[in-house]
């Protein structure tokens, strides 16, 4: 599959994940950003750093036409507003949670090798449904707001807090070592190490984790 996928804890009883499953707009633009920079926390930064790729963002949103339904935004300053919202969500939930914005893993065009050897690894534990647990944990459970957007709009998908504690259940044990044996596969130890530790921390704190595809 060619494509990278992108993981952040969230907390339930925040007020971003309500407002990411309750309203159309914010959860847009949140969506539209989860990619940049170093992820949806640290848009900020990204502003900062890179103003002129955020504002051709920013701009492409206010522009861009539907491709089912209502567009989303009718201008550039209506675009503004709700980003504005969204980084006081952001540094709401920083402040609440601290270290939430690090509670993150990044899989670029990897998952279909970690697929494969987690799922053969489950299977030798003689765990039922092993491939099907392993796409759960790559690829989220549920969307995170299905009856916001269209068949063929972007969406997040998600994995609430008790499947993170399920996950992390299952990785705790499963040493990267035991599934890519060889120095050609240092790479791959290194990022399902950070995708496990995103589950075991995530876990720790009753946290759920958004699941974003891109490519």
């Amino acid at each position: 599959m060619g494509v990278s996928i992108a993981y952040q804890a969230i907390p339930e009883n925040s007020e971003l994940f309500d407002r990411l499953r309750t309203d159309k707009k914010i959860s847009h633009l949140f969506i539209e950003l989860f990619f940049e920079g170093r992820g949806p926390f640290f848009i900020d930064e990204l502003y900062k750093l890179y103003p002129d790729e955020l504002n051709e963002i920013l701009d492409w949103m206010a522009s861009k036409k539907p491709s089912l339904g209502k567009k989303s935004f009718t201008s550039r300053p209506e675009v503004d507003r709700y980003l504005k919202d969204i980084l006081i969500l952001l540094e709401a939930t920083k402040a609440n949670y601290p270290g939430v914005e690090n509670r993150a893993a990044y899989l670029e065009k990897t998952q279909d090798v970690i697929e494969k050897k987690l799922s053969e690894k489950l299977k030798e534990n003689q765990l039922d449904g092993s491939l099907e647990k392993t796409r759960t944990l790559l690829y989220g459970s549920e969307l995170l707001a299905p009856k916001l957007f269209g068949k063929y709009e972007q969406k997040l998908s998600l994995i609430p807090s008790k499947e993170v504690k399920k996950g992390a259940e299952l990785l705790e044990d499963i040493k990267a070592i035991e599934l890519f044996l060889s120095s050609e596969e240092e790479y791959y130890r290194d990022v399902f190490e950070q995708w496990k530790n995103l589950y075991l921390q995530a876990s720790s704190l009753d946290e759920a984790i958004l699941v974003g595809t891109s490519g």
